[in-house]
């Protein structure tokens, strides 16, 4: 690496870390987590390097772009942002075809958490979420990618039987203690291979109630055991004005320290 090069970078991580630090912490402005992306999305392509992301990938053949980074202090909590500019999950152009692109990213950003976790937790045991508008901090779609809280994981397979292609209530959700009563809770369960191909931002515009505007929910992707249909995926709406479906997740990562999902099973209030 040159001298000029040398000195680009150190600017360029000088400057990110000092708006990574408002972004994650007390910065008011809803815009801080897109001038990482930029400044991640710079360096790249200045000198192919992906610092301060863990992951730059700029898309290629009408593929969109993604990075991937980690908030400071967090050990296993793993972003997944486009490089594109998108305000939120209601951001029309995620109706669009190759959206599901953003899908794909994550689901291989999962060996991030993993690796995090330094292999204490299982590739199926790690989660994906989106937050509503009301619930987010940043005007940027982010991806959060970390281990699913298990008490969550232990309810959705006990009810697996009761998830299909269509979206229907899922009030045994509400009975964990845990999450926000003022919201409700929507699942389909679809195929493995359906996460990304189908475009799961659309399919939310099919929740009930004619829901096409999507900045009062939340998503959540968990991998769903096999059954007849082989594997697949649990997708779980939250839809209220501040549905967080970020709660489903478990940042602390008990799974990493040896709470099994369906250990978690007797903890959880039966409706």
């Amino acid at each position: 690496m040159s001298l000029k090069q040398a000195l680009w970078l150190s600017l360029a991580c000088l400057a990110t870390v000092f708006i990574a630090r408002r972004t994650f912490a007390s910065d008011p402005s809803r815009g801080a987590l897109w001038r990482v992306v930029e400044t991640c999305v710079a360096a790249k392509r200045a000198l192919n390097v992906s610092l301060p992301c863990v992951q730059v990938n700029l898309g290629q053949h009408g593929s969109p772009g993604t990075v991937v980074l980690r908030p400071p202090w967090k050990e296993t909590h793993t972003l997944v942002v486009p490089t594109a500019r998108l305000v939120g999950i209601e951001a029309p152009t995620l109706q669009q075809p190759g959206a599901e692109a953003y899908w794909q990213a994550a689901l291989a950003a999962r060996r991030f958490v993993i690796e995090a976790a330094k292999g204490r937790v299982r590739l199926e045991d790690v989660g994906l979420a989106i937050n509503s508008r009301g619930s987010r901090t940043q005007d940027q779609l982010h991806i959060h990618a970390d281990c699913a809280h298990p008490e969550v994981l232990a309810v959705l397979r006990q009810h697996d039987a009761e998830l299909g292609s269509t979206w229907q209530p899922l009030e045994f959700l509400q009975s964990l203690g845990f999450l926000q009563d003022n919201q409700r809770f929507f699942g389909i369960r679809i195929a493995a291979d359906e996460l990304g191909t189908s475009n799961i931002f659309e399919r939310l515009t099919h929740l009930p109630g004619d829901r096409r505007d999507l900045s009062r929910v939340g998503v959540a992707v968990f991998s769903a055991p096999p059954n007849g249909s082989g594997q697949g995926f649990y997708v779980i709406a939250a839809s209220g004005r501040d549905s967080q479906a970020e709660d489903l997740l478990d940042h602390s990562c008990m799974l990493a320290r040896g709470v099994a999902a369906d250990d978690s099973s007797a903890n959880v209030q039966r409706p």
